[in-house]
């Protein structure tokens, strides 16, 4: 093995871990586990640094809108009003 296929070799394990921290930050934020009695301790929200981080790593790697992603957003479209027909009720009440 060259020095070269060596580094690229690390440098995608690297790449990996990264990943695999923010996934395993944000599950921790979303799933704290439990307290010394046993008891589920609350969701605490993801700090936004985290979150910016993940959406640059996603970004850097020209993942901007993966699948997943974009089909919550559309359900999330889908559940928020119009806000075009909102303000055109309240104009004609």
């Amino acid at each position: 093995m060259n020095n070269k296929r060596a580094s690229s070799d690390a440098a995608d394990r690297l790449h990996a871990l990264v990943f695999e921290t923010l996934i395993d930050e944000i599950k921790r934020c979303r799933n704290p586990g439990n307290d010394a009695d046993g008891k589920p301790l609350p969701r605490q929200a993801v700090p936004p640094a985290l979150i910016a981080q993940a959406l640059k790593a996603l970004k850097d790697n020209g993942i901007d809108q993966p699948g997943r992603a974009q089909a919550l957003k559309d359900a999330l479209d889908d559940a928020l009003p119009n806000l075009e027909d909102v303000e055109e009720e309240h104009l004609n009440d």
